[in-house]
């Protein structure tokens, strides 16, 4: 008898799995995890300056782009907040200047083909003024701090800088 019951039991358990269904726990197992929140460490972040293009006469609109160089696919974290900037001379001093919180963000996906992005606005004249070398990008909730050439970005030649929230690129 209980030869089977071992086997009604077995034969039970195939015709389950054979149909598809599932039981809770493996249900659960199988959806995809939520996004967390994006650590320097974990998460092998890059930060690039992307375009930058006229916001007026005399400002101009800079990108700062935030990908992944993590090389697993569907590994996918989440940065919200704004990030904090400084931008730096040849020798990696800070040049003066005020920031001010522009627009507000939202929650941006980073990895696996996402990626997240601020802008810097600014006014721009033919006052010389500091070239900076470099931008100091420190991300919130713990997300890194990475330094960037500025590159052939514009100069600011105003004292302020707003700095828009973290958003999805494509938004």
């Amino acid at each position: 008898m209980k030869l089977n019951t071992t086997l009604a039991v077995a034969g039970i358990a195939g015709a389950i799995a054979a149909a598809g269904l599932a039981s809770p726990a493996q249900a659960t197992a199988s959806k995809p995890a939520k996004p967390h929140d994006c650590l320097a460490k974990r998460d092998h972040l890059a930060v690039s300056l992307g375009k930058s293009w006229p916001a007026g006469n005399t400002r101009v609109d800079q990108a700062v782009v935030i990908g992944s160089k993590a090389t697993a696919k569907g590994k996918i974290c989440l940065l919200t907040g704004r990030a904090k900037v400084k931008l730096l001379d040849k020798r990696g001093h800070v040049i003066r200047y005020g920031y001010i919180t522009g627009a507000r963000g939202r929650a941006a996906q980073v990895g696996a083909g996402h990626e997240a992005v601020f802008h810097l606005f600014f006014g721009t004249s033919k006052t010389p003024h500091v070239r900076p070398a470099k931008i100091r990008v420190t991300l919130p909730k713990g997300a890194g701090t990475y330094t960037v050439s500025w590159g052939k970005a514009p100069v600011p030649t105003s004292k302020i800088i707003k700095v828009d929230g973290i958003k999805p690129y494509l938004d």
